[in-house]
């Protein structure tokens, strides 16, 4: 459903010590159930050591993408600018067992090609994780994200299709298609498939069977949708999991179901 090819260049503690710089020029191409996109992209950012309990991470982009089998704008040019604020007392980046992360993201951009729009995108998301001391196998995980897309000047019809909001797959809502969750309604009113809003939440279960592997059970649930009351009209999806431990990120093999199918 994706490919990518992109080269990057990084200069480690470039700006100051824990501050590295990137620069990536990349290629790319997406089929996803909304639409397919066909673009190329350079960036340049600031990036902030994940050691760090507290970071900001900072950059622009510019971007040209061709979008086809979606209604809407058919080519967009982007120039944005992004700031990403983080808040990170885990125990671990990759295998936290307690502790919690809180990031907010805020893109400020204009979209110019067959249409012209100003627009401001901004995502937040909460993660916590707690081992209760009587049961130091078992970890619970609890996890949301939201986020939402104001034009600031022009139509919203012409956001381009990839910068709305979409929910479902891996990362999102497991059990269903990856971005298979969007406003329907979008499709037969000529306007773009995603949503201008998402809401995201779910529940883990970890338990450490042996040193190596262990088990998960999962709740997942999520939206994307054009306006704040239709924010609870979640897609639920649920499942189970195995786990194994690399000794430095675990690999994980998930299975899920729908349970609120369309």
């Amino acid at each position: 459903q994706r490919q990518n090819l992109s080269a990057t260049l990084t200069r480690p503690n470039a700006i100051r010590p824990g501050r590295s710089l990137r620069l990536v020029a990349a290629a790319s191409r997406e089929t996803t159930a909304p639409f397919e996109r066909t673009g190329l992209a350079v960036s340049a950012t600031v990036d902030a050591a994940r050691r760090l309990r507290f970071a900001m991470t900072y950059g622009v982009a510019a971007s040209g993408d061709f979008y086809s089998r979606a209604q809407g704008v058919e080519n967009a040019l982007v120039l944005s600018g992004f700031a990403d604020v983080r808040r990170d007392v885990t125990d671990s980046p990759l295998d936290a067992r307690r502790g919690y992360l809180l990031q907010a993201r805020v893109e400020p951009s204009v979209s110019t090609g067959d249409a012209t729009v100003v627009f401001a995108r901004t995502t937040a998301q909460a993660r916590g994780y707690w081992t209760p001391e009587a049961a130091p196998r078992l970890t619970f995980a609890a996890r949301t994200r939201t986020g939402w897309i104001e034009p600031l000047g022009g139509d919203a019809a012409d956001l381009p299709p990839d910068r709305l909001f979409y929910a479902g797959g891996g990362g999102s809502v497991r059990g269903y298609d990856f971005n298979a969750i969007f406003p329907r309604s979008n499709l037969a009113q000529a306007k773009p498939p995603g949503g201008r809003g998402l809401l995201e939440v779910s529940g883990e279960a970890r338990g450490r069977i042996t040193q190596r592997i262990g088990a998960a059970a999962f709740v997942d649930g999520g939206a994307a949708f054009n306006a704040v009351d239709e924010a609870g009209d979640l897609r639920w999806g649920a499942g189970v999991g195995v786990r194994y431990d690399l000794g430095f990120a675990p690999l994980r093999f998930d299975i899920a179901a729908p349970l609120s199918p369309r």
